[in-house]
């Protein structure tokens, strides 16, 4: 279980980055057909996973997070 979560945290950025463009593109994709409540729904999905990506490296997860993990498995 560690070892899957030590995963994530190492690779977060090349796994929500791709995540963000496409549940923008679905939100943008709901808008032009006028779905306007699928479009909220995936625009916010899509904000989570920008906002996961900023704290990244913002936060500096692989210089704190991937230690501490490392160290705890």
């Amino acid at each position: 279980m560690m070892q899957t979560l030590l995963l994530a945290v190492k690779f977060l950025p090349y796994w929500t980055l791709p995540l963000f463009l496409i549940f923008g593109e679905m939100a943008f994709i709901f808008r032009r057909r006028g779905n306007r409540g699928r479009m909220k729904k995936m625009l916010v999905v899509s904000i989570f996973f920008f906002a996961l990506t900023a704290a990244f490296f913002v936060f500096r997860w692989d210089m704190v997070a991937i230690p501490w993990i490392e160290r705890h498995i």
